[in-house]
This record gives C-alpha cells, structure tokens and sequence, in this order.
C-alpha cells in the first residue's frame, strides 16, 4: 500500500472525501443513536412511574387500615404489564407490606424499602414510588421491570442508521470522483509542465491557462514565476560573463596592489605577519625578512624562531605580551629589540589582534612589525633636550627664588619685632607668590588674632579681611602640621563651610595653601596664602615652605632680642630693687646703732632702737634667704627633707607668724584647718611656702579687708588655698606672678617692698613636692586667691608622695 504522501492528488482527494463522509456519517448516526434510547428510555421510566403512582393511589387505603389483601389486589393490576416482573409495597417503617411477583414469591423485591427516586440496573429499571395520605408519607411502593423493549428498539435504530450510513457514502464517493477532475485536471497539467522544465531547465514552457479559481491563479502565478525565471537566467549568463572579465581584471590589479604594499612596507620599515595558533604556522612578507636580516629562502618562519631573535632581555617580556593576548583576547601593542645574524641590533614596535572562534578560542594573530631604531634615537636626543632644557629653567627658577628669598629675608631681618617680621610677610608673599595671603597670630591663651592681610586686588580687601576674622576663629582646630596645596574650596582648612566657601569666593580662589609658622619647635601662627587664577605647584609650596619658616625664625629671633631686652631690664630693675631693699633696712640698723652708741638715749627709746635694729636685721636677713633660695633653685641644690608631716599644724604655725602683722593693719583672718594624714614632705619648706602665701597677702591687703586661709585634702590631693580681698593682680600680669624678678609695680617709689622672688620661690618648692600652684583674680583691687594642691600617697599612709628626682641627694 502507498504512502499517503506519494499518491496521486486525484487519489489523495478521493481519500479525503471517503474519509471525511466517513467520519460525519458516524458521527450523525452515533447522534441519532445516542438521542434515540435516551428518548425511549425517558419513555419506559414515564410509564413505569405512572403505574407506580396508580399502586400508591389504590394501596393507600390498604396501608392506613392495614389491608394486606387489598394492597395484593392493587398490586396485582401489574400484571397487565410486561415488562413489570415483581412489585411491592412496603409500610411507614420501610418493611414489605404486600409483594407480588410475575413468577410467584418474593424474589427480587429489595427487604427494606429504599428513597424515593429509580435506577437503570444492568437490562432492568426499579422505581421507588413514596405512598402519601394528605401529605404524609404512609408508604413506599416498589416496581421492577425488564428493558427488553428499549433494546429491540435500539436493534432497529442501529439497523436503520447503518442502511442510511451506507446509503450516503455511496453516493458522497460517487460525487467526489466526478468532481475530482474538474479539480485535480489543472493540477495535473501544472505538475507535468514543471517535470518538463526541470528535466530540460527550459524555462520558456507555459502551462495552459486554468479559471479563476484558486488553482486557475495558481497555474498564472506560475506561469509569470517562468517568465521572471527566464529573463533572471538571461541575465545571469549576462552577469557571469560580465564578473569573469571583472575577475580577470580585480587579479592584475591585486598583483600591482600586493607590489605597491611591498614597496610602501619597504619604504616605512613596516612588516606584516600572520600566526595559525593551530597548526603554529607563521607567514612573513618580504620586509619582516629584511627587518630581521633573513634570507626568505634561508628559514622557515615560526614563533620559536621570532622568539630566538628577540634580544635576551626582552624576550620573557615579549613571550608574556604574547601569552597574555592568546588568553585575553585583546589587542596588543608592544616594543622590543631583535638581534640580526649580524650582531646588530634593532628596534621594533610590534601591534596585533587576535582572531577567536565562537567559543573565545584563539585562532589565528595578525600584525605588523615596523622598524623604530631612528625614531628611538630621535626620541631619546629630545628627551635629553628637554632634560637639559628643564634643568637650565629649574636652575634659573632656583636662582630667581633664592633672589627673592633673599630679598625677602634682607625685609624680614629689618623688623627687630616680631609682630613686625610676620606682619611683613604678608605683604613680601604678594604678588610674588600668590594674590592673597593672611597672617594669623598665635596668642597667650590659645586664640589666634589677624596680624596682617595682602591681596593684589584693593577692592577685594575688605572682604580678605572678613574671611581673616574667620579663620581666626577657627584656626585652633584646624592645626596644619606642615603645608599642603588644596584645590577643592571644600578641601581647605577653615573653609569647609558653606558660607565661608561663598567668601572664599568672593575673595578670589583657584588653589591654597595654609603653612604653620614654627621655629625650634614653637608655633608662632598661621599663613594662608591663595591664588586667584592659576593653580599652585611644587615649586610655590616650596617657595612658600622657605618663605615661612624664614619669617617664623626671624620672627622668633625678634622674640628671643625682646626676651633678652627685657630680661636685662628686669636685672636691672631687679638690682635697683634689691639695692634699695638692702639700703632701707640697713640705714634704720646703722642710723639706730649710732644713737645708741651716743649714749645719749633714754631707756625706753634705747629699747626701741634695739627693736628696730632686730626687726630690720631680721628683714634683711630673709632678703638675703630668698636670694640664696633662688641661687639653689637656678643651680639645682635646692634640698629637701622629706618626712611625714602635719599639713594643719604647720599652716597654723605660719599663720601665727604673721598673725602679729595681720593685726597691726585690722584684717580679719578666717582660718578653717583639717586634718590631712599620709603627707610626706619637707616641713621646713612646706611652711615657707605657706608663710611667703600668707605674707604676701597681707602686704596686698588694706586696713580692715579680710584674709581667708584653710587647708583640707580633696580629689586624692591635700589643698592650702590663701585668699584676701585686696590689691588684686591685673590680667595683664597674671600670667607672670610666679617669674622671678617681675613685680606688678617695679619702681622704687612702690608703697610695698620686696625683690619679686617669693612666689617664685613658693612655684619651684611646690613643684619639687609634685604639686601645683595656681592663681586667680577678678581683676584690679577684687582680690587673688592661690591655691597649692599637693599629691598623697595611694598607698598605705608613711610613703611619701614625692619623686625621687626631686629631693636632691642628701635630702
């Protein structure tokens, strides 16, 4: 049997329409069928539900007076049915009330009465039929009967519908096949055209025309397919002639091509090469054998032997750009030195790509090669040009900043103030560095004060001095250890701030610069110093590093000149002082000593000479302490003998020392003494620090002002603190009450003596015990308060307290 595929289209038509009428012709009678036994099956359970329903209406009575007979005869009507073989009735509780069978018996009837409703059951149909009286449920009645009926008309109906199946194929097939060939005839005469056109491929063969149906535009399709095949092969042998002449042509002018590109890579030194990776086959034109100096004929061109005339030194390196491209994929440029067969040696730039396969395999690389040996040593003669040429522009821009620099340093040393050195800074920095520069000033109690401001630009000034101000308020927290360019507004310390950078432009910025002013290890300021349309280099921070530290030793040599003058003022005035100190005393001794020995006095002033005498030689004799004291101290032989002390005891002590001149001049004292244990110090010293304390207070205290002295132990420490309300010490001087030799009020006139050495004394003893003293005041005529703080000792009570560096040996 043929395969459907290889019958005829006539053939193929004929099967489609048996099988298609085939297929309805099923289906309707399968309908037919289908729609017919459910019909008569509706039927049979309508009949059957009727005579149920008459049972029900005639056993009624039967079941509610439990007539057991009646119900049988009702029972009985059946029989006129035959299909119905047994019925029953059964009573309220669904037990049998009366049977009856076609057969006789009980056979078939269920025992127990079942919902009302039916079932089909294999060839039987079984109807419950409920009984009611006035609408309650007294019974149920049961039918059963044969099929028999339904299926001899199911026979019939199949029997039927297959004749009328039959019937309609016939004659489907019959109108099919006389139809095919007003279908199939065209078809036919299209296919036998288009075998004759492939066997012969004359394409002039035409198909006789068809109608105007689907197959009739088919064969005219067709038939205009043919025509445009035939003109496109006229043209093609027209076409073919025309590219074999053009071929012929393309081949000289590739032969010229190929001899231009030798000429042209022999002219540039440039060489073409191609690598299989595969099969490691190399191809060299002519001028990479005359860039290596190889005879085509002589080698064979392959990556080992490129590799062995790379000069030794570069060949890792080459074999690692080679390495890393078949790897990558990339491409690649690189330049090495060949060594010829001569001994010459070369120098080339090589550059490639890499051809790869779908699956980034590396096929085949492609480059070229060119000579660079000329272009290497003309590169080389203009880099050591312009070698040459920087060091010839940085030696003139040396000696144009060491002029400048020394200028700068022939003004800064004409400033013997220091104030003065760093205000001129300002103004040497601009314009020779930058456009703007500010000079900040460190001051006593960490702030910092504007010193001085420059800008190129004069209406720009005053806003230069606005941003000034800001960076004095904040320079303390933005401490630069050295000097670094920022380029950034929000780079540079103190601007970070929004407002600030708005000033910052307003000043005028392109690049900063902030550098500490420090000499021998002390910062005097800051400089800030700005450009307004050109960036800062190394050469300016440079510049700008030597110009600052030259301004800051000159400044701190100003410093260090003042230091020294007013050291030798104070040695003078310390001199003054002490002469007059020593006179004083010394005239009362010798004025007195001459009366008494005049004989001339009476009692009572004979004694009170020999008190002033005493009271003077005793003064004198403490001047001339404090003078030694300080000697220890500068020389470093101050001793102390250190020992538990009693730090109320000794306080008392030295109160009533002074108690006595405290008195004389009506000042109250108020003295509140607590007992500290664990002291260890030396008791001589701790009592001279607590009477120069208590002294000096009551010289700067007024008739009738008060004196407070107390000492207690605090925070792990023991306290002294001596507080008046007199005289007062002046900001100005506080930072100087503990120097040697300086006095609020140095004259010789002053109402109160002394050489300004006891505080000083009271600082260098205090410390030596590892402790601290402070001092603080209002102001003018408010009264001071020192405070001494003292350490005890952490562990048991006996250790001292005190350093072993500072008891000197012997103590």
């Amino acid at each position: 049997m043929k395969a459907f595929g290889d019958l005829t289209i006539r053939q193929k038509l004929t099967r489609v329409a048996m099988l298609t009428s085939l297929v309805a012709i099923a289906a309707a009678v399968s309908a037919f069928i289908m729609i017919e036994l459910r019909t008569f099956r509706r039927g049979i359970l309508r009949e059957i539900t009727v005579d149920a329903h008459l049972v029900a209406t005639n056993t009624a009575s039967a079941l509610l007076f439990g007539d057991e007979a009646w119900a049988l005869r009702g029972l009985a009507a059946l029989e006129i049915e035959p299909d119905v073989v047994a019925a029953a009735v059964y009573d309220a509780g669904g037990r049998p009330f009366a049977v009856w069978s076609r057969h006789g018996g009980s056979v078939g009837v269920p025992g127990q009465a079942q919902p009302a409703g039916h079932s089909f059951e294999a060839d039987e149909l079984e109807v419950f039929y409920p009984v009611t009286v006035e609408g309650t449920q007294v019974g149920t009645v049961y039918v059963r009967a044969r099929l028999s009926k339904l299926w001899r008309r199911q026979q019939l109906t199949v029997l039927v519908a297959f004749l009328v199946a039959v019937g309609s194929f016939g004659l489907a097939l019959a109108l099919s096949t006389r139809l095919q060939r007003a279908i199939t005839g065209p078809l036919q005469r299209l296919a036998d055209a288009a075998r004759t056109i492939s066997l012969s491929e004359d394409y002039s063969v035409r198909v006789p025309g068809g109608g105007r149906d689907e197959v009739g535009q088919l064969v005219g399709t067709f038939n205009e397919m043919l025509e445009r095949v035939d003109r496109r092969d006229r043209e093609l042998v027209e076409a073919r002639e025309t590219l074999e002449q053009r071929v012929a042509e393309r081949t000289t002018e590739l032969a010229q091509s190929q001899a231009l590109l030798a000429d042209a890579e022999r002219l540039a030194h440039v060489g073409s090469w191609a690598w299989d990776v595969g099969r490691d086959e190399v191809t060299w034109s002519d001028e990479m054998f005359r860039l290596y100096g190889l005879e085509p004929t002589a080698v064979r061109p392959s990556y080992a032997a490129f590799l062995a005339r790379i000069h030794p030194d570069d060949r890792a390196r080459v074999a690692e750009h080679v390495e890393r491209a078949l790897r990558d994929g990339q491409p690649f440029a690189f330049e090495h030195r060949l060594v010829r067969p001569s001994g010459e040696v070369r120098a080339l730039g090589a550059f490639g790509t890499v051809e790869t396969a779908p699956d980034d395999r590396p096929l085949r690389l492609l480059g070229t090669a060119q000579d660079i040996t000329e272009r290497k040593a003309a590169e080389e003669e203009r880099a050591q040009l312009i070698r040459e040429q920087a060091g010839r522009a940085e030696a003139e821009s040396a000696r144009r900043r060491s002029a400048f620099l020394a200028e700068a340093a022939a003004r800064l040393a004409e400033a013997l103030d220091d104030r003065a050195a760093l205000s001129a800074l300002a103004h040497i920095a601009v314009p020779e560095v930058g456009d703007w520069c500010i000079v900040l000033l460190d001051g006593d109690g960490g702030g910092s004060e504007v010193l001085a401001c420059a800008h190129v630009d004069p209406a720009r000034e005053e806003a230069l001095t606005r941003m000034a101000r800001w960076c004095a308020e904040g320079a303390a927290g933005e401490r630069a250890a050295r000097p670094l360019v920022h380029y950034a507004p929000q780079e540079f310390p103190p601007f970070t701030s929004g407002d600030c950078r708005a000033l910052l432009a307003e000043v005028g910025y392109s690049s900063g610069v902030r550098a500490p002013l420090q000499a021998r290890r002390r910062r005097l300021g800051d400089l800030f110093l700005g450009t307004m349309g050109r960036p800062l280099g190394a050469d300016d921070l440079d510049l700008v590093r030597s110009l600052a530290d030259r301004a800051a030793l000159f400044a701190d040599n100003a410093r260090l000149l003042r230091e020294a003058q007013e050291a030798n003022r104070l040695k003078d005035e310390f001199l003054a002082t002490l002469s007059h100190e020593l006179r004083t005393p010394l005239n009362a001794i010798v004025g007195w000593t001459k009366l008494l020995q005049s004989g001339e006095l009476d009692e009572a002033t004979a004694a009170k000479a020999v008190d002033t005498i005493d009271r003077n030689a005793l003064a004198q004799a403490q001047l001339v302490e404090d003078i030694l004291d300080v000697s220890r101290i500068v020389a470093g032989k101050l001793t102390l003998r250190v020992q538990p002390t009693d730090l109320a005891a000794l306080a008392e002590g030295a109160l009533d020392s002074v108690r006595h001149s405290a008195e004389a001049k009506g000042i109250t004292v108020h003295a509140s003494f607590d007992r500290v244990r664990g002291l260890a110090g030396d008791p001589d010293r701790l009592r001279q620090v607590v009477w120069n304390l208590l002294s000096n207070a009551v010289k700067f205290t007024p008739q009738g002002g008060n004196l407070w002295v107390s000492v207690r132990e605090r925070e792990g420490e023991a306290e002294i603190e001596v507080r008046d309300d007199g005289k007062g010490i002046t900001p100005e001087f506080l930072p100087h009450v503990f120097d040697r030799f300086r006095q609020a009020d140095a004259s010789t006139t002053r109402r109160h003596g002394g050489l300004g050495l006891g505080l000083a004394i009271v600082r260098h003893l205090v410390e030596l015990h590892g402790g601290t003293v402070s001092v603080a005041s209002p102001g003018q005529d408010r009264g001071a308060a020192f405070t001494v703080r003292l350490p005890l000792p952490a562990g048991p009570v006996g250790e001292s307290p005190v350093p072993a560096e500072n008891v000197a040996p012997g103590a």
